[in-house]
């Protein structure tokens, strides 16, 4: 039972206290244990994840013996490091890491070419700059969404206009 019957007084007493913090701590370590024994999260005194874990935030992120990350059954070379997209009708995704936060994106559509004229470019970089979010504020700076990857990857101002992306140049 996690709570005991307490009787209410007006004043809170020396017991009344000590019984509120025996139940807090009773559920809190059971809390925790659970945690613990999934693997994927730190508890709350701040122990690191292990051997061969990459600690992000709460999470623990395993990494493999050739040094990539596992995220959600999926292999990536390094945070913020694009690859080709296993979901259906995107080009790329990317494992977006911006202090402890980390988030799975998928960017570009598979029907559409990129980077293909400096014309296009020029249009695309136009009309991609004023894309804003629910909240109003622009997404081109913000390394969460799509729009900051495609314009970063696909439509970068510093490749010539070929239908190559950033990540593509060593291939």
């Amino acid at each position: 039972m996690l709570f005991k019957k307490i009787s209410l007084v007006s004043q809170p007493t020396d017991t009344l206290k000590a019984a509120i913090a025996a139940s807090v701590r009773s559920i809190l370590s059971s809390v925790v244990k659970k945690a613990i024994s999934y693997g994927d999260r730190i508890d709350s005194a701040g122990k690191r994840c292990g051997k061969g874990f990459i600690s992000v935030g709460k999470q623990c992120l395993k990494k493999t013996p050739d040094g990539k990350i596992l995220y959600r059954g999926k292999e990536f070379a390094g945070f913020n490091q694009p690859t080709t997209s296993d979901r259906k009708g995107k080009k790329r995704m990317v494992l977006a890491k911006k202090g402890e936060k980390v988030k799975l994106l998928h960017y570009g559509a598979t029907g559409y070419r990129h980077n293909y004229s400096n014309d296009a470019k020029r249009n695309y970089l136009r009309r991609s700059a004023g894309i804003k979010d629910k909240h109003g504020k622009l997404t081109k700076n913000n390394i969460f969404s799509p729009n900051y990857w495609a314009r970063r990857d696909l439509w970068n101002t510093r490749l010539p206009a070929d239908g190559r992306s950033k990540y593509d140049v060593g291939r």
